[in-house]
Parts: C-alpha cells; structure tokens; sequence
C-alpha cells in the first residue's frame, strides 16, 4: 500500500481508514494468488508402504498445476510420466474421472493421514506425485461448471486448513493441494504414494466383504484349472462375473493397458474365495505369505477345493429347518475347526521341520508319533509334505476331504442313539481322502495310511511305514 496515513487521519475518520486497508489488502491478495500460492497448515502423511513425509496445504489456481494428463485424458507434455505409475489415459481410468467429476465429493479432497487419498500431493513446482486422477477430475468439474460445492466447502474449511476465506475468494479455480516439504526419491515417492493402503491395512476384512459377494450363480461360474490357476481361460467368466460385482469405479484399478486382468485383481479373488470356503484368518494370512512359496501348492489346492467346502457348508445350513441349532452348531464346528484346524496344523509341521532341517517323519517321530499332535495332522503333514509339488494332486485330496465332510452331514447314521449327532472324525476324513486319492493315481503306498492310529500300531511300524514312503519317493 503506498498510501500513508497521519495520526491525525487515522483518529479523525478510523472506520473508513480501515476499510481502505481492506481494500487494499484484497488488492494485493489477488495480485498475490494470480503468481503464487497460498501456504497454510502443515499435514503428515504416510504411504502404504509405511513411508512417512510431510506437507504443507496450499491454495492455488488449478491452472497451475501440472498433472499428468488433461481432464479429457490427453497426456500431458509439460509432465515427467515417470511420476505416473498409472495409465491414467485408458477408458477405465477416464470413466473414473469422468463420474468423479459429475460427483464431486469434497470431504474426500482435504485433510488425510494417507498418500493416496485426500487433497493431491505436488512438488514445490507444482507437479502432481500423487492425486492426477483426483485433480483431474476437479479440474473436470470446473470446466462443466459443477465444482460449485467444491468451492463452498474450501471457504466454509478454509480456516481449518490455515487460510482466510478472502484467500479462496481471491482465486478463479481454486484448489487444496499438499505440497511436500520432505526430501524424497521422487519417482520411488510416486510409486509407493498411488499404492492404495486398504488391502495392506484390511485385507482379512475386505477378503471377507468380497466373500459375500460370490452367490450361488457366481460359483457355479469358478473353474481354475486342475493347478489351481484362477487366471486359466475356464475360469475367465467367473473372473469377469466378480469384477462385474465391484463397480466400475472399483474395478478400474483391476485392468492392464490391453484390458487384462491384473496380478492384484487376482489375487484379490483368491482371498475372497479362501474367506468364503474357509472362514480362517490363518489361512487368509498364509495365503498372502509371499515368504512362503513352498506352500504355494498347497494354497492353490485348497483354491481349486474351495466349491466343495462351500457345498459342505451349505448342506450344513440347509438342514437349520429339520434338526435343532445345536446339531448345526456340532456340523458346522467338525468343518471349521477340526478338518481346517488339521490342514493348518499340518502346515505349520511341515515348516517347523524345515526350519529345524529335518524330514517330516523325523519330526513327526519326534513330536511322539501322533501322540502329541492332534489327531489326523501327522497323516495330513506326511501327505502334503510328499505330494506338494503337484497342486492337482492336493486338490483331489482336499476335495475328498470335503466330500466327506458332506457326506457326514447328510447320512442319518451319523446321529447316535439319543439323537445327538457324532462329529466327524478328521482321521476318517483323512482315511477317506487316501483311499479317494489312491482309487485317482493307484499309488498302492498310500494305503498303507489307512486306518493308521496308534492304537493299531506300534511307533516303530509307524515310523518303518513312512521311512518307506520316502525311500520309495527319491
């Protein structure tokens, strides 16, 4: 303000002295927000990974901003892509914009904890790290006249966020941006910045949403192949089908540059099928355990079982209108506890016997024989352990396994005397799923498993038995 002002003035007429300041301040405001920025409060965020930065909100025209592609999906020459980690020009990608446009929700654009999501990330020259396709979407909205909200809620926030609402007024588009202030690898930043957090952070919880989602019709679609591939062309229609039941805006995330199917997107399938069939965190967890590729078989096995133990369940449910809760209760216990509870224990000898780098049935030997494991796991752990290179091989075993457990919930004898039902025997499950398997391969050694339980023998038969299986295999 070049004007000054005496005492004398100032005392004489101090109301109009002050709203010739406003004015002029509003002046200069202006003249500031058409060649800079407005700084407001700091904001610390984190990326999925775990890496932590922090931020400055800042009010801009969005002009300025340098995202990596227009609002109608042309790529941006002003912008480095290697900041881009996505394909933010294909169809999928522009269909998220285009209704994030049309919606613009202005809550989801502020203040967050988390990279990917909240107001977009830039660099102190205003290029976008993360958030292109969240300020392409806003600048859509001010092109279509609809982002009228949007501008009302950062006037309404706009002291929340460290700036006056004359400062909003002052800009012809404005928009809420985070302005990092750490030093980063940028490229490494944007990367790990567009990684969504929830499936990092909640991916027992989604898996089991997701599982609500596969109905009845939705199965009868689920055909991997015989190894347990979700991605084999037969299974193709149930892969569309689940992709069909996130929405588009879901599932855009889940499609490559060609229209394919993404590693991730499958993966998010097999969590929901293993959280459908099997209703056991443990497994969710091994399932995700990349560590672990030994045990990879055996996960796509039980994937290729998992109709079968939903049938089992389901044959379980049906029967709520003859009998009593009670006797569902018992059922539905002998599948989820007993037979899972088996499959799971058996895992984990297997790995506790390679982490002492010993031979399965050296371990077994030492945990007693049989006696101190629970009953089936030491027959589940020597089968899995010699059969798990081949996952079709597993899979026949696991569905016979099922197949069983079905069997038990519909056969009348299963109910004693009184009426009370008789749980099912996981070492009968077992015995049955050996000799399903051997009928399958006509391995004559596997029958030496049936009936096995120590009271039929000794443990220096037990032992003989399966040293022989071994010898048998190298």
């Amino acid at each position: 303000m070049s004007k000054k002002f005496s005492e004398e003035q100032i005392q004489q007429n101090p109301i109009a002295t002050l709203q010739y300041i406003h004015s002029q301040l509003q002046h200069e405001l202006i003249n500031i927000a058409q060649n800079g920025v407005f700084k407001g409060r700091n904001n610390k965020v984190k990326t999925a990974k775990g890496t932590k930065i922090n931020t400055v909100f800042a009010l801009l025209d969005i002009d300025n901003v340098i995202a990596s592609h227009t609002a109608s999906g042309a790529e941006n020459p002003n912008y480095p892509q290697e900041l881009q980690p996505r394909d933010r020009g294909r169809d999928s990608s522009q269909a998220w914009v285009q209704k994030t446009a049309n919606d613009l929700d202005p809550e989801s654009l502020g203040r967050t904890g988390r990279a990917d999501t909240g107001a977009p990330i830039v660099g102190d020259d205003l290029i976008v790290e993360s958030g292109n396709g969240r300020t392409m979407a806003i600048k859509l909205a001010y092109e279509r006249g609809m982002a009228d909200d949007y501008r009302e809620w950062l006037e309404e926030e706009a002291e929340y966020f460290g700036f006056s609402q004359e400062q909003v007024q002052a800009i012809e588009k404005p928009i809420l941006v985070r302005i990092r202030v750490t030093q980063v690898d940028r490229i490494q930043f944007a990367i790990e910045a567009n990684q969504d957090d929830k499936l990092s952070y909640t991916a027992t919880e989604r898996a089991k949403s997701d599982a609500k989602r596969i109905d009845e019709q939705l199965l009868m679609l689920f055909m991997p192949s015989d190894d347990g591939d979700l991605m084999a062309v037969s299974n193709r229609k149930f892969l569309a089908g689940f992709m069909d039941k996130l929405g588009d805006t879901e599932s855009a995330q889940y499609r490559d540059s060609n229209g394919n199917f993404t590693q991730s997107f499958v993966t998010r399938v097999k969590q929901a099928i293993f959280a459908k069939a099997y209703n056991d965190d443990r497994l969710l967890e091994m399932m995700a355990d990349h560590s672990k590729p030994e045990m990879q078989n055996m996960i796509n096995a039980l994937a290729v079982s998992a109709p079968k133990f939903i049938e089992a369940q389901a044959v379980s449910r049906a029967q709520i209108e003859d009998i009593s809760s009670q006797i569902i209760d018992g059922m539905e216990q002998s599948l989820d506890e007993k037979v899972m509870n088996a499959i799971i224990d058996a895992t984990n000898a297997i790995m506790a016997a390679r982490r002492n780098h010993q031979e399965i049935t050296e371990f077994v030997k030492q945990q007693g024989l049989f006696g101190d494991l629970p009953e089936g796991v030491a027959e589940l752990a020597v089968f899995i352990a010699e059969n798990n290179r081949s996952a079709k091989k597993l899979s026949t075993f696991f569905e016979a396994m099922a197949e069983y457990v079905e069997k038990t919930g519909l056969d009348k004898q299963n109910f004693g005397l009184f009426g009370e039902p008789e749980p099912v025997s996981v070492i009968d499950a077992v015995n049955y799923a050996m000799q399903v398997y051997q009928g399958n391969y006509d391995d004559k050694a596997l029958g030496m498993f049936d009936g096995l339980s120590e009271s039929e023998i000794t443990q220096d038969q037990a032992v003989n038995i399966l040293q022989a299986i071994l010898n048998r295999l190298e």
